[in-house]
C-alpha cells in the first residue's frame, strides 16, 4: 500500500468519511465472535474509523497505517484506548509476530494494496481460521446525483477513473485472493451530509484535487452547486451500499 497517496489528505478524511453498515460488523462478530476472536489486525486502518467500530464491538485492534497524517488522526480520536495498537507500516509489511491476530479486515483500503503480498501477510500474522473480512461503501452508478457528479470528475480530474473504482477493484481483487467459497454481502447504507462535510468526503479521494492545484476551485465550485440542487433542509442524502467480502486467504 502506497503510504504517499494520501499524504495531506487527512483532515478531509476525518472530516468528511462517514462509518459502515453495522449490518456488515454482524456478520463479522458471527463468524470472529470477540470471545473466541479477540484479535483484529485492521489494514490500512486510516483515521480509525473502522477501528472504532471494532473496539466497540469487544475487540483488540492491531492498527496499521502507512501514512503518518492518518496516522496522527487516529491517535487522536483513540486517545486513551488500551485495546489498541498503532503500527506504522503497510498491510503486506505488517511487522507483526506471526501468529499475532485471529482475523484480519481491510475497510475501504484494500484496492490500494499489493493483494498476493497482503494475503502472504496474512496466511504468516493470522491463526485459527485466518478468516479475513474486506469492506467498501459503494455507490450505485445509476444514481442521478452519482452521475452529475461522475460527469464533473470527468470533466476537471485528470487522474479521476470512477466513483465506484474500490468497490470494482476489490471485487476483482476478491477472487484472487480468497480461497473458493468466500462471501460477498451487500447491505443498503445510505449516507447523509451536510454541504461542508460532502465537500470533505470528496476531496478525501484519491483523486480529488489538492488546495493550489488548478481543478481545486472549480470542482469545489461545481460541486458545491450540485449539493446545492439536491439538497433537502440542509442536508444531502447519497444512494450508498456497504459491501462485504468474507473467507480465507487462498494458500
Amino acid at each position: 500500500m502506497e503510504a504517499g497517496r494520501f499524504q495531506g489528505r487527512s483532515e478531509a478524511y476525518a472530516a468528511g468519511r462517514q462509518g459502515y453498515s453495522a449490518q456488515a460488523l454482524d456478520v463479522i462478530r458471527s463468524l470472529c465472535p470477540p470471545e473466541s476472536c479477540p484479535v483484529a489486525l485492521e489494514a490500512g486502518a486510516g483515521t480509525g474509523i473502522f477501528t472504532r467500530a471494532l473496539l466497540d464491538a469487544g475487540y483488540r485492534v492491531l492498527a496499521v497505517e502507512p501514512d503518518a497524517g492518518m496516522r496522527a488522526k487516529m491517535e487522536e480520536a483513540l486517545k486513551g484506548e488500551r485495546n489498541v495498537r498503532i503500527l506504522a507500516a503497510s498491510a503486506e509489511r505488517t511487522t507483526l509476530k506471526e501468529n499475532a491476530a485471529d482475523f484480519a479486515v481491510a475497510a475501504s483500503a484494500f484496492h490500494w494494496f499489493d493483494a498476493d503480498a497482503f494475503r502472504r501477510e496474512c496466511l504468516r500474522v493470522l491463526r485459527g481460521e485466518r478468516q479475513v473480512f474486506l469492506l467498501i461503501n459503494a455507490r450505485p452508478m445509476d444514481d442521478p446525483f452519482t452521475r452529475e457528479q461522475d460527469a464533473i470528475c470527468r470533466s476537471l480530474l485528470p487522474g479521476y477513473e470512477s466513483l465506484d473504482h474500490g468497490a470494482r477493484d476489490t471485487e476483482r481483487g476478491a477472487a484472487g485472493f480468497f480461497r473458493p467459497g468466500y462471501k460477498r454481502y451487500d447491505f443498503p447504507f445510505d449516507l447523509t451530509y451536510e454541504k461542508e462535510a460532502f465537500l470533505q468526503r470528496s476531496l478525501s479521494s484519491s483523486y480529488g484535487p489538492r488546495k493550489g492545484e488548478a481543478a481545486y476551485e472549480p470542482y469545489v465550485r461545481e460541486l458545491g452547486r450540485l449539493i446545492d440542487r439536491y439538497e433537502k433542509g440542509g442536508r444531502l442524502t447519497v444512494r450508498n451500499e456497504t459491501r462485504l467480502w468474507a473467507g480465507q486467504p487462498a494458500l
